[in-house]
């Protein structure tokens, strides 16, 4: 009797708590909303609630309306899986999230938290075709070496790589703040970050080029490009980068052979020691010269703002245009002399690349930038 009693024990410990419990969305809504939760594979809603430490797969969109960390009345920092299924997301722009040791958090659509950390012995996994927006700051603690972005990661904030942290992948990571390095990041994956690119017209008419980076990895050197079209470009000059750094940049360029009859275009061409080469926006630059700085918030949702630099104060139409070349938006615009900026909505527009187009009224200047609209 004693022996069928030991068996029974054994088989509740094998199958009753090896497995966490799997939670599934079955529709759109809040984290906390039990109805859009199933723990019997999407069959009907379990009218409940899981936690950092069960296992989450998500199919839908998901807001995420509290904080996946420790700490009272949060949902617990990732300790198992979350995973964000194509055609799924979580968005909290707000709200914070750790992925402990031991958890698994794999990316395959759309990700936005404010601050994140990856803590040694985490698993992060941000597949090709991902989003991931982090609105604060992105912490990949000491030691932690099972990091793989081949997404795209967006970072408002600073970024953190502690020692020993490793970080692979084919994807890109864009940072507005600071970049602390102690471990490893390949240069394809963070490359040169440029604050600004942009030209002015002195008053000998030649052509002042002024550029800064905020981080360069592996950078051997920048040649300058110029062109008197958008289809042909030739090198003009060669600066030094600075290998490697994390701190601003500040460069410059004096083009004396501009002819103020002319539209010029210029662009950067940055060069990586083992030869990688990545370009710079165009920009165009005549007398009467405007030019887009940069466009943000980029990818858009609702709305995107480009700011613009001039010269003097012009008419310019704006222009954008979807990737089969079609006019979805067109306006007219003041721009006064300085940096001036335009909001537009692009609520409607469906989600994908886009060009916007800016020309001087009398065709002397043309600027564009390319954003993405989600």
């Amino acid at each position: 009797m004693k022996t069928g009693i030991k068996i029974i024990i054994f088989l509740f410990l094998l199958t009753g708590v090896v497995r966490a419990q799997v939670y599934q969305t079955i529709a759109n809504g809040n984290f906390s909303d039990g109805s859009i939760w199933s723990t019997n594979g999407g069959v009907f809603t379990c009218s409940c609630t899981p936690g950092g430490s069960n296992q989450i797969e998500i199919y839908h969109n998901v807001i995420l309306d509290n904080d996946l960390t420790n700490g009272g009345g949060n949902y617990g920092q990732v300790s198992d899986t979350l995973r964000i299924h194509s055609g799924g997301s979580l968005q909290g722009s707000t709200y914070n999230m750790t992925v402990a040791s031991g958890g698994v958090l794999i990316n395959d659509d759309t990700l936005v938290v404010n601050n994140m950390d990856w803590n040694n012995g985490s698993y992060v996994c941000l597949n090709s075709g991902s989003y991931t927006l982090i609105t604060g700051d992105l912490t990949n603690s000491n030691n932690s070496d099972n990091v793989k972005i081949d997404g795209s990661v967006k970072v408002n904030g600073n970024l953190s790589n502690g020692v020993g942290g490793i970080i692979t992948g084919g994807g890109s990571i864009s940072v507005d703040g600071t970049t602390t390095n102690n471990g490893t990041i390949p240069g394809a994956l963070l490359p040169i970050e440029l604050i600004y690119f942009n030209a002015e017209v002195l008053n000998d008419n030649s052509v002042q080029l002024n550029w800064a980076t905020a981080l360069e990895i592996n950078n051997q050197y920048f040649a300058v490009e110029r062109g008197t079209s958008m289809e042909s470009f030739e090198a003009i000059a060669t600066i030094d980068g600075a290998g490697n750094s994390t701190s601003r940049i500040d460069y410059t360029y004096t083009d004396a052979t501009f002819d103020e009859s002319t539209v010029y275009y210029y662009r950067l061409k940055q060069t990586d020691f083992d030869g990688t080469s990545t370009y710079s926006d165009v920009i165009a630059i005549s007398v009467n010269s405007m030019e887009f700085i940069n466009i943000y918030p980029n990818p858009a949702v609702d709305n995107t703002t480009i700011r613009i630099n001039a010269n003097e104060s012009t008419v310019a139409n704006i222009y954008i245009y979807n990737l089969v070349g079609n006019i979805v938006k067109q306006q007219t615009q003041n721009i006064i002399k300085g940096s001036s900026v335009i909001t537009f909505d692009v609520s409607s527009f469906a989600s994908g690349n886009y060009i916007i187009v800016g020309k001087t009224a009398d065709g002397l200047s043309k600027t564009q930038k390319t954003f993405i609209k989600r």
